[in-house]
């Protein structure tokens, strides 16, 4: 990806850069780290221009608090273990919208039938549907090899164009103690993002 960094007098610096991590916040944003990849002469100048020279203010001209040596020399001597700190992606937090959406499964192991289903949460990248049932043939067999279904959404009732998407089962929980359901994590294969893509982008505008 490039970012530009815009300096407080107008100096801007465009650069190529490669994301490390990203984290999901609870206001639907997400925090980016980056490093800065193949930069040319002219882009380490500019970014030295933007950092250290376009700059209405420096953080060491107006300040509350005064310095603390200590926790100073703590930072400096831990300097050379986090130069070589290997970053590693944060773990997956599903980011995904509350919607209500009336489905159809189908799964080779089930041959001719199929169940309906509610999907509660749609994501780009996985969603959670609802069954109100727990007698689902061959249960057992869906949590253990995970498979991948075939999901029919109806948008509308009587929907004349419905979407087809095909998603892989994670995670299957049987809630008997509350209400007799069934609730099905899936995920959609990446091999399939070409075809799919659209289709999940469009259920994610229609869809409340």
């Amino acid at each position: 990806m490039q970012i530009e960094l815009v300096g407080d007098y107008g100096a801007r610096a465009l650069l190529d850069a490669q994301i490390i991590r990203a984290t999901a916040t609870s206001k639907l944003q997400a925090q980016i780290a980056a490093k800065f990849v193949n930069l040319s002469t002219t882009q380490k100048d500019d970014l030295v221009l933007v950092i250290y020279s376009d700059v209405k203010e420096w953080y060491s001209q107006k300040r509350a608090d005064s310095d603390d040596p200590i926790a100073s020399f703590k930072f400096i001597a831990t300097s050379l273990k986090r130069v070589f700190q290997e970053f590693r992606p944060a773990a997956h937090v599903a980011v995904r919208k509350q919607v209500q959406a009336s489905a159809y499964l189908f799964w080779e192991g089930w041959g001719e039938l199929s169940y309906p289903a509610r999907i509660t949460e749609l994501g780009l990248r996985d969603l959670r549907l609802e069954l109100d049932t727990t007698d689902i043939d061959r249960l057992e067999e869906l949590q253990a090899t995970q498979p991948l279904l075939g999901i029919l959404v109806v948008k509308e009732p009587n929907d004349p164009a419905p979407q087809s998407l095909v998603a892989e089962v994670k995670q299957v929980e049987v809630l008997e103690e509350l209400s007799d359901r069934t609730v099905i994590e899936l995920s959609f294969p990446t091999s399939l993002n070409s075809r799919q893509k659209n289709k999940i982008r469009q259920l994610l505008k229609i869809l409340s």
